[in-house]
């Protein structure tokens, strides 16, 4: 049964990384807020099935720094940052989480 589960987990993240990759290209911020928010949506749950991530985190991070939850951005990049204190992307993104 875990099989299935790691294999669903995956297949969410790659669809939110997938995702978050793709908004910054849409036509227009209506377009942009859908793309980072079904990207949300797929990094929760991949986050819930591995809390420990940092890869993870930093995913759900990405895709609500993207959809204007920058709350949920901050804390997440601040969680990728005990975890990782060296990764200078989660410290350039936890800036720019904060300035909003």
């Amino acid at each position: 049964m875990a099989v299935p589960v790691l294999r669903l987990g995956r297949m969410l993240g790659q669809l939110a990384e997938s995702l978050v990759r793709a908004a910054p290209q849409a036509g227009d911020a209506l377009g942009k807020r859908a793309l980072y928010a079904e990207a949300l949506r797929a990094a929760q749950v991949v986050v819930a099935s591995n809390p420990s991530s940092a890869d993870a985190v930093d995913l759900l991070g990405r895709a609500a720094l993207g959809a204007g939850d920058y709350e949920r951005a901050v804390a997440a990049f601040r969680a990728v940052l005990d975890a990782e204190p060296g990764n200078c992307l989660a410290r350039l993104n936890l800036a720019s989480a904060q300035i909003g």
